[in-house]
């Protein structure tokens, strides 16, 4: 009786892994016809077949088979991944010319504004960075309207802030008098960017935060407003020192924790500053 069960359950496992793998070689028909838009769906039913068939028992030679035939699958995928980044690059460049928007570079380096585009056809997404793929901003579905809409919500909102350029820079030297208290370092001389930063976040906190320091009090400005707000900062002297931005050096771009990329223009021309500084 146990022998007869451990028979059904074999035969029903090999059921399953044939009904899988025909399923998966039917959707490869289909997502076939037109793979530029369809490449994350094949990818995923090659592994799928590949998945069942290293756990299935049958004939090695129609193992060979169903592998000969999916090979020749594989063999496309390069073409098509070609084709799909040339599909989707046009579309998107079509849409941002609609809304006023620029697309530079090539597929693997896609650039608007300030961000960089990332697109992984595996996923189906695309990642949008801020300058040369610093800053995590957002992912949108390989869909040209969607890209679209996130890169300009995410831009107006950094645009659109204010920006109390006295106030900017009051704070931001006194952020750097405290680092440099607590480094023991004499004013005039560099400190660490992203120390600064953590001072002024301090800096900017209200009352009800220093009262009770709770999530819900704290007020967030990240490094990417930062970044954005130096770039746009006219007047940078105060009490007669003037601020300087110290570009990084190979040693200082290894950890995001030792520089801050800040654009040179609208464009996503920018540079990696490491250190800050006030001096006469």
């Amino acid at each position: 009786m146990e022998e007869e069960k451990n028979i059904i359950t074999i035969l029903t496992k090999e059921k399953n892994n044939l009904q899988n793998i025909l399923k998966s070689f039917r959707s490869l028909e289909r997502n076939s016809i037109m793979p530029e838009f369809n490449l994350h769906k094949i990818k995923n039913d090659l592994k799928k077949i590949s998945d069942k068939l290293a756990s299935s028992n049958l004939l090695a030679a129609v193992k060979q088979d169903i592998q000969t035939k999916c090979d020749e699958f594989m063999e496309k995928v390069p073409e098509w991944e070609i084709s799909a980044k040339k599909q989707f690059g046009s579309e998107l460049q079509k849409t941002f010319i609609e809304n006023g928007l620029n697309l530079s570079g090539d597929y693997s380096n896609l650039k608007v504004l300030l961000y960089t585009l990332e697109v992984d056809l595996d996923i189906h997404k695309v990642i949008i960075w801020y300058g040369n793929k610093q800053e995590k901003v957002a992912s949108a579905n390989l869909n040209p309207e969607e890209v679209t809409r996130k890169i300009l919500a995410a831009y107006q909102k950094m645009k659109n802030k204010p920006l109390d350029e006295k106030e900017f820079i009051t704070r931001l030297y006194n952020a750097y008098k405290t680092v440099c208290l607590k480094k023991n370092i004499k004013q005039g001389n560099k400190v660490r960017i992203t120390d600064v930063l953590t001072e002024y976040v301090y800096l900017i906190q209200g009352r009800k935060f220093l009262q009770n320091p709770t999530k819900s009090n704290f007020k967030g400005y990240d490094r990417i407003q930062f970044s954005y707000d130096l770039s746009r900062l006219q007047n940078d002297t105060i009490d007669g020192k003037k601020m300087q931005l110290i570009s990084a050096t190979r040693a200082y771009t290894k950890s995001r924790m030792d520089f801050i990329w800040i654009p040179l223009d609208e464009n996503g021309n920018g540079d990696f500053k490491s250190h800050i500084l006030f001096k006469e």
